[in-house]
């Protein structure tokens, strides 16, 4: 599972400047202001962006302490998937989405709507099959 452009942008920032709040802005440029720490949540709540924060400021520690090895991000377990998608199905993650002010668009994050819940179960049911049948092999 690759890291979507906002994500990328996020991790590059948090690696370089290690301010959350910087680094959501860049990933961000038209949220709204107030919902700055539903985004970092947003963001973090994916396993795959803090492993590659982790991993690139083991990069950087790499450059100044030579000889210094630094391990590959691990990829994403099942047991990840399902935690990430039973945090959409409960409501616990939040979705971004744009609405239009006065001011053009601005980003906010609400509760995952029905079609996302939806599809967060039917992921999480696919997952369980899909286990199943590797246990049966």
């Amino acid at each position: 599972m690759a890291l979507s452009f906002n994500e990328a942008i996020f991790v590059r920032y948090m690696i370089l400047h290690g301010n959350k709040l910087w680094a959501v802005r860049e990933a961000y440029p038209r949220i709204e202001k107030g919902f700055e720490q539903a985004a970092i949540r947003h963001l973090m709540q994916n396993p795959e962006v803090s492993r590659n924060i982790d991993a690139g400021v083991l990069y950087m520690f790499r450059q100044i302490v030579r000889h210094t090895t630094v391990p590959e991000p691990k990829p994403l377990t099942v047991e990840d998937k399902k935690k990430l998608l039973e945090m959409i199905i409960a409501g616990e993650r939040e979705t971004p989405t744009y609405i239009v002010t006065a001011q053009g668009l601005k980003l906010i994050f609400v509760e995952p709507g029905e079609n996302e819940v939806a599809d967060a179960k039917r992921m999480l049911e696919e997952l369980k099959e899909a286990e199943q049948i590797q246990w049966m092999m």
